[in-house]
Parts: structure tokens; sequence; C-alpha cells
């Protein structure tokens, strides 16, 4: 990893292994009111009933004189009204930026690929999926929390999600210095125009990028895409450059940090290359992986599939899929998702690694009125049996967890620690390795309370979840319609 990714030393004691929604938003809070200097929330979108959050950051704008905030934001998903009706983040940041116009700025990134011809073709939904800002940080001054949640609600309550707060100047530096690199190649808020009438509230409006317009002719176009794919290579390669030295004046470090950008639109991707070089490098190690959105990529599957030791898939059961019972097309995507799972676990058994005590496990996660976000890699060193698989969904009372996030009667996989972890945005799909923004920490250790925190973390996810095996997923309730799962090969 180090010779492209930039790292940076952890100490011990600086890093916080946060467990629940209730925890991450407390987190969230308390970065905000405490931030004195930067505060920088980069997320999809910002949902319609968080007006708590702006208040927050107001109030701290207020109490801070010298405070400066930035937000970075998805154009399409951050103007789009959802449910229909409800404000979006437009409308329920446009007074912030307003107020404080110094202090403020608002990025909403649009994707080059909706071309003026996708525009007038797409759906207001659809178009979403030629690529959006996934990437999601949450800094304040000099701690960071990286996470797959978003600034919505359900993530804050009942949309279980990982997240870790890292204590490290110079990686917040780093993202710093990402966000506003990126700031010229978004559409930032303007105030909104006087009503015309007495009563009448005008809409916010955006303002093209500064550097140049997204959706002009193919000359611009291109001219975009070049301009902002030359900064982030020029910020990739001057970080990899700066953290040399940090190599070298802690040669000890128990921990290190490596920030992995996935942009391929712009010629970056590192999380790809990051993550062949973790599975290819994974000898005598076993490996947990979780995605809310089971849809590696092929040549990912491949490489799950030929790992030498036990690998754990944790994914979401149909129930526990942000999608399930959802409006329109989006409500065959659970059971698409089946039959992905289905194709995986058929690729381990044609490759002769379904046997006794196989090597290969889906675990499905579910909790009454929950659903499951998590993402992220986790390697530790081989079991010497096969782990055991749980039996059946845990009860709500074993997944339980009191207001600090300790656990209560959770039951401990006794996996052995981990030393790696992945942690950040990306589904580790077509969308997230080819057309979305991502942005991920890989995290190595050998320190022993970190190593902990992460084996707790993972325990109290897998203490959720059920082993599943193709029988089960072929099952009359559950087996996908053909069509679903000619459709899942063909929409990726």
């Amino acid at each position: 990893l180090d010779a492209w990714l930039p790292s940076f030393p952890l100490l011990p004691g600086d890093a916080d292994v946060l467990t629940t929604p209730a925890d991450f938003y407390a987190r969230l809070l308390a970065q905000i009111r405490s931030a004195e200097h930067r505060l920088i929330l980069a997320s999809l979108y910002l949902g319609a009933k968080e007006t708590a959050l702006v208040d927050a950051v107001r109030a701290q704008l207020q109490r801070q004189p010298q405070l400066q905030v930035v937000l970075l934001l998805d154009g399409l998903r951050g103007t789009r009204s959802f449910p229909p009706g409800a404000a979006t983040s437009v409308d329920l940041l446009a007074p912030l930026a307003a107020a404080f116009p110094d202090r403020v700025q608002i990025g909403f990134y649009q994707t080059p690929a909706l071309t003026p011809l996708w525009k007038r073709v797409l759906p207001a939904r659809l178009n979403e999926t030629l690529g959006l800002q996934h990437m999601k940080y949450y800094l304040s001054d000099a701690s960071v929390t990286l996470s797959g949640a978003n600034l919505n609600h359900d993530y804050f309550t009942d949309r279980q999600d990982r997240y870790i707060t890292f204590r490290q100047q110079q990686l917040c530096d780093y993202f710093d210095e990402l966000t506003r690199l990126m700031l010229p190649y978004c559409y930032t808020l303007a105030p909104a125009p006087p009503g015309a009438a007495a009563g009448h509230v005008a809409s916010p409006t955006l303002q093209p990028p500064l550097q140049a317009h997204v959706l002009q002719s193919a000359p611009h176009h291109k001219r975009f895409v070049g301009a902002m794919s030359r900064d982030l290579a020029n910020h990739c390669r001057t970080w990899a450059a700066r953290s040399r030295r940090w190599r070298a004046a802690y040669p000890t470090a128990a921990t290190w940090l490596y920030p992995s950008l996935q942009m391929a639109p712009y010629g970056i991707e590192q999380d790809a290359g990051t993550l062949r070089e973790l599975m290819v490098g994974a000898v005598g190690c076993d490996v947990v992986f979780s995605s809310g959105y089971f849809n590696p990529v092929p040549w990912l599957q491949k490489l799950l599939v030929a790992l030498p030791g036990h690998t754990t898939v944790l994914t979401a059961a149909p129930e526990a899929n942000g999608f399930f019972n959802s409006a329109g097309y989006s409500r065959f995507l659970p059971a698409a998702y089946t039959s992905l799972q289905i194709r995986f676990l058929t690729m381990a058994r044609s490759a002769s690694r379904w046997t006794e005590g196989c090597r290969q496990h889906i675990h499905e996660w579910r909790r009454e009125g929950w659903t499951y976000h998590a993402k992220g890699l986790w390697l530790h060193d081989t079991w010497s049996s096969p782990p055991p698989p749980p039996s059946a969904p845990a009860s709500a009372a074993t997944t339980a967890t009191t207001t600090t996030g300790a656990f209560m009667s959770t039951p401990s996989l006794k996996r052995p620690l981990p030393f790696l972890t992945v942690i950040g945005s990306s589904n580790y799909g077509a969308r997230s390795l080819e057309r979305d923004l991502e942005a991920q920490v890989v995290v190595w250790t050998r320190d022993p309370q970190l190593q902990q925190a992460l084996r707790d973390n993972l325990a109290y996810l897998d203490s959720a979840t059920r082993d599943v095996t193709i029988e089960t997923m072929q099952q009359p309730y559950r087996r996908p319609h053909w069509l679903t799962r000619c459709a899942a090969r063909v929409f990726r």
C-alpha cells in the first residue's frame, strides 16, 4: 500500500469504533458543537427532516467567529424531493448559506456522465445510476469520522452502518484539501431572489461550477473532466510524497491509516488496486467482507471465491435491504441481490470449495424494523478450525445495546483479532468502482486495544445474522423470478 497510497501514523487511543446509529448521531453532534476552526461534512445528501443538524451548525457558527463550514453533497440526490413534496438538501441549506456567505461553502457535485441527452431521457431517480458523490466523511478540526452513513434520520436510528472516528491531524488535512479541491467543480448555492409578491417564497438556485459547465457541449465536457482529473491526480501524488517522511519518522507505529479514493470517471482507481492487493496477499488470513448490497464486480467475486482462507460475506437479508417494499422498479432489487448471492455460492461450489467445513459463507443480517447498510473488509489470522456460523437470526434481546453502545448479552464469535480493516463509503459494486466518487481508509494495526474494538464491532454485526445456503435461497418463498435473475446479470 505504501507504493501508491498516503499513510498516516495513529497513536494508541486515537480511534473510536462506534457501534450503533445512535452513537453515530451523538458523535456527529459532538463534532459540530466542538468545532472551532473547520467543519466539513461530505455525504450523499442531507435528509428532509434534519433541521436539528442545520440548527446545530448555525449555533456553532454564531459561537465561533473563526469557524469555516464546508458541505459536499450530490447534486442529483440533493435536489430530489423524497418523499415527493419534502424539502430537499438545497432547501434546508440555503438559509444557512445566505446567513453566513463568507463562512459557509456548499458544493453539489454532478456527474459529467449526465449529458444533456441523458438529462432529457432519464427520470429524476434513474439518472442517479450514472454516478453520484457517494463519499461520507465528517470532519471537525483534528478529528474525522469515516462511515457509509448519510445525514438522514434512518442512519441515526435504525439503519445499521459502520463508523470510526480518527483523531489524526494530517488525515484531516488530507480530506480538507480534497473537499476544497472539488468545490470549483461543483454547483454552489446562490441566495434566493426576492419574491415577486408578498408572501411568495422563491426557491434557491444553484450556480454552475466555476471551472467549467458540466452540461455544455462535448469540448467543454472534456475540459471539465480533464481539469478535475489533473487536480485529483496531483492531490494523490502530493500526499503520497508528503507521507513518506512520516514512515521514516514513526518506524514503530502500531497503527497506520491509508486513505483510498475511487473516482474512475477521473482516472483515480485506488480502491480497486487496494482491493486486489489485499485479496491476492491474503495468504494465511481469513477475510470478512460486508456490503448491504452484495453485488461485487466479476473480478472481485472471483478473488473472493479463490481466497485460500475462510471467507465470510455479511449482507442484508431481503427484509433488511433498504429497497424492501419500496415503490417502483426498486422493489425488485432485494430479489436481485438474492440471485447474485446464489451465483456467488454456485461459483464457490464449482471451484470445489463447498465441502465439509466449507470456507465460503454468506451471513444475512436481519433485525426487526431495521435495515443493513454496513460495508467494509476485515482481515485476521486464519482460524485453527472452521469458524462457527450462526444458526439463526439473533433476537431483539441478543442484539440490544445500552445507550452507550455497550453489549447486552451479545455472543462473541471469538475470532482472532483483526489486523486490518477497510472503512468508508464503497459498496464494491460496479457503480462504486466505475461511476461513483468513493472514499475509504485502510486501517492496519497491531494495537491490541484497537484490534479488540474492531473484533467487538464485527461480533456485534454478526450476532444479528444467520448462515444461508443455495438451498435456503431457492426455497419457493425466496427463489427469484427468472426475469429478476436475468435483469441481475444485465444491470450492475
